[in-house]
């Protein structure tokens, strides 16, 4: 009965105050000496969706990293065009400052409210960002405005449809799960909904995103995106896999990545989209929640 419970208010959280949570999510990013390891690591330059963004980048071009952290690879990026990166705290801004090149540009803000102009980069991508914002929906809204009709939106966000296999669990908590994430993805659809929001575990560990205030299904993401006016490149949720059977996980790789069922199960999701000339980014995408 636990495990039904825990799981059920997994897929089908209680309506969260964003205001409650202020407080313990601003101490928690202060504070916690795990996650300040974790995000100082430096190991982001070396994960699957940079070899993605790499192939995406033109030397003349100029692009936006949104929720920068620590810069790693938005220094990075920078050696081989202009990047422009913002993220709302000022201690991840420190950290991206050291060793900053002068073709990276920082920027404290709300990423909900970019101080961008509309249509003035070549693409913008956000890598595991989404999962801890209130309103992901108007985050992507913003990331669709500041870049240039045929630029590109690369997006990286933990799978809530995720049966998580490589983590231990029960056989019957395996079935539970899928069975909810089931009923979840179709009471969605019917809906039309997005995003849904949960209140952040902040005592459990932080590389299992305890920090997390919303939850993404893949196929939902890809139908916003495309109500939007974009076009989907590609889509899925195998690229960790692809990084630990050291295949090349570049752009070519990821098309080919087609696996229409389960696609829908991996750990992460990966989406590269085009802006159209006529997109649409105002706030219809507005918060989800249950």
């Amino acid at each position: 009965m636990t495990t039904l419970l825990r799981l059920f208010r997994q897929w089908f959280p209680l309506w969260p105050d964003p205001l409650k949570w202020f407080e313990p999510l601003a101490r928690f990013y202060r504070e916690n000496a795990d996650y300040h390891r974790m995000t100082s690591s430096g190991g982001k330059v070396d994960e699957p969706q940079t070899g993605v963004l790499s192939a995406l980048i033109r030397p003349a071009g100029r692009y936006l990293e949104v929720g920068c952290g620590g810069g790693e690879v938005a220094r990075d990026l920078a050696r081989q065009a202009a990047v422009v990166a913002c993220d709302y705290s000022s201690l991840a801004l420190q950290r991206a400052a050291n060793a900053k090149p002068d073709s990276l540009h920082l920027l404290q803000a709300n990423a909900g409210k970019i101080p961008l102009g509309d249509a003035t980069v070549d693409g913008a991508y956000s890598f595991e960002v989404l999962e801890h914002v209130w309103n992901p929906a108007e985050v992507v809204a913003e990331m669709i405005r500041v870049v240039r009709p045929g630029g590109f939106i690369l997006l990286s966000v933990p799978n809530q449809f995720s049966l998580d296999w490589h983590l231990p669990k029960r056989w019957y908590a395996r079935l539970l799960d899928l069975c909810l994430a089931g009923i979840r993805w179709t009471a969605d659809r019917c809906r039309g909904r997005v995003f849904v929001n949960r209140e952040p575990d902040l005592n459990g560990p932080v590389y299992a995103d305890c920090d997390m205030v919303s939850c993404v299904i893949p196929r939902n993401l890809v139908r916003l995106m495309e109500r939007s006016g974009c076009r989907v490149e590609f889509w899925d949720t195998g690229y960790m896999r692809a990084h630990k059977i050291g295949q090349q996980p570049g752009l070519d790789y990821q098309r080919r990545m087609t696996r229409p069922f389960w696609r829908n199960f991996g750990d992460h999701l990966l989406l590269l989209a085009r802006k159209g000339k006529c997109s649409v980014f105002r706030s219809q995408c507005s918060v989800v929640r249950m």
